[in-house]
């Protein structure tokens, strides 16, 4: 190199300046790239979490509309309950009443007919419930219970062939009168009197009364009310 070319002090503090510019700007440029990525980062998270929150939230619309119709569509109205006794016939006396199917047989101690329920018209008292009844009708169970507000005693038991009787099951009522005095007493047995008739001997096997004819019994036993 050329002495005389050999650049002085002067020279080298004149580019110095220049140097130290071009690498601020260089600087600069890389951080405001930096800020530009970090911003679209950013903002790419924030809309894959929005996009994200407003399918959840479409979602769960349609889940809770389908849901919605499933339940309207699987809804069942309970039929409203019938009385099947509203049009039945009234038994009356001047002590109670109650009602039972029309054409239905009602056997009483004074007036047998083809029916299978006995009863009186009068009211019995309690004192005949403490009388020793010998060979009677066998109980098998008995249940206290509530007849229309009324105190009751239902009992299920048998009677045998003593006294020419025809063995059979039987359900019996005691409805207590509010007077506690008196009470009303009612049967039916598992046979009709025709049906009665066709057996002369013990031999008979003792079976149940009909569901069918005890669940008419009970729809009776539902209508009875004391009315003196």
């Amino acid at each position: 190199m050329d002495p005389q070319n050999k650049p002085t002090l002067s020279d080298l503090d004149k580019l110095l300046p220049i140097a130290h510019v071009e690498h601020k700007e260089v600087f600069n440029a890389g951080n405001i790239a930096k800020f530009i990525a970090v911003i679209i980062a950013v903002l790419i998270v924030i809309t894959s979490i929005t996009t994200i929150f407003m399918v959840s939230n479409l979602k769960s619309k349609i889940d809770q509309k389908s849901q919605l119709k499933l339940v309207k569509k699987t809804t069942i109205t309970s039929p409203t309950p019938v009385d099947e006794t509203a049009n039945w016939r009234i038994y009356k006396t001047n002590d109670f009443e109650f009602k039972y199917p029309n054409n239905y047989p009602l056997l009483k101690w004074k007036e047998e007919t083809l029916g299978q329920i006995s009863f009186s018209d009068e009211l019995a008292s309690l004192s005949i419930l403490e009388e020793p009844k010998g060979d009677g009708p066998v109980s098998n169970s008995d249940e206290n219970l509530n007849v229309n507000s009324y105190k009751a005693k239902k009992i299920k038991g048998y009677i045998g062939a003593i006294g020419g009787m025809v063995p059979q099951s039987f359900i019996e009522y005691q409805i207590f009168h509010p007077d506690g005095k008196r009470f009303f007493l009612i049967t039916m047995y598992e046979l009709t009197v025709k049906e009665e008739e066709k057996f002369t001997g013990p031999e008979r096997p003792i079976s149940s009364v009909p569901a069918n004819d005890e669940k008419i019994f009970q729809q009776i036993i539902s209508t009875f009310k004391f009315t003196n």
